[in-house]
């Protein structure tokens, strides 16, 4: 059953990792500390970079990154594509990865993701080949949603919020105000991320797969159990392109979550 690959949140990396991780407070990887009286605010955890993640790895242990695509843009044709300096920003990823690793990419249907995909493997060094990446299921609306992202834009527009943004930082932080929109997070970012890593359960011992934004946020703040910092409808923090989450694999089972920062950081 999809259930038992699945722990509930939250299993962090061990705080021993690093003071960064220790202290559970803002690096210069972009994650913010606590404030204020909002119990949704103590404890906060921190982002952790690729090469800390993994250096905690055992050897009995494998890890998909699941991050943000990299920012991109409109074509006068209606086409997305990756800016130049969205692109730098995915080599610069790859260039992180560990070297000497095999690496295994998911590759989404989305052509601003499939390129930001590219660029990682262009940073790695590597010669992708259809045995170290594939199409595989990738995140989709409706694991969380209950309609389309770009509804979600007009709906917070109607509503005076400010874009989809706000809307679902909300929602992830646990403002139920709107369940015509949004399926309860607690039991769907669950599933949501075993359908979105199942395919890598059996791959190389590092995995990488790309998906937008809206879908990654709200993950994030569900297998930190809302204790990262990406509070956009109180603070304006949102997740960075290339920022996302490690999901650290054991015996064919997720094991743990950890906040990834991307190398020029988490927040934005």
């Amino acid at each position: 059953m999809l259930r038992d690959i699945l722990p509930s949140p939250v299993r962090l990396l061990p705080a021993a990792l690093s003071l960064c991780a220790l202290a559970l407070v803002g690096c210069d990887d972009g994650s913010t500390s606590s404030s204020g009286n909002d119990p949704g605010k103590k404890d906060k955890v921190a982002f952790s970079s690729i090469s800390e993640i993994y250096g905690s790895l055992d050897s009995a242990e494998t890890v998909v990154f699941l991050i943000r695509d990299a920012a991109d843009s409109v074509t006068p044709r209606g086409e997305r594509h990756l800016t130049a300096k969205a692109a730098e920003a995915a080599r610069k990823f790859g260039a992180a990865l560990p070297k000497g690793e095999t690496i295994f990419y998911g590759v989404p249907v989305d052509e601003s993701t499939a390129e930001t995909v590219t660029n990682i493997a262009v940073g790695h060094e590597d010669t992708v080949d259809s045995t170290l990446m594939a199409h595989v299921a990738s995140l989709e609306n409706d694991h969380l949603f209950r309609v389309s992202v770009d509804s979600l834009e007009s709906f917070a527009a109607a509503e005076g919020l400010d874009g989809a943004r706000e809307l679902v930082s909300r929602w992830a932080y646990g403002d139920d105000s709107w369940p015509e929109l949004f399926y309860e997070i607690l039991t769907r970012g669950k599933v949501a991320l075993g359908e979105a890593t199942k395919d890598f359960l059996k791959w190389e011992r590092i995995s990488v797969l790309v998906a937008e934004e809206m879908l990654v946020m709200p993950l994030v703040v569900y297998a930190s159990d809302r204790k990262v910092d990406l509070r956009y409808f109180d603070n304006g923090n949102w997740l960075a392109p290339l920022s996302g989450l490690a999901v650290v694999i054991r015996d064919q089972k997720i094991d743990r979550y950890v906040p990834l920062a991307a190398p020029t950081g988490a927040v934005e």
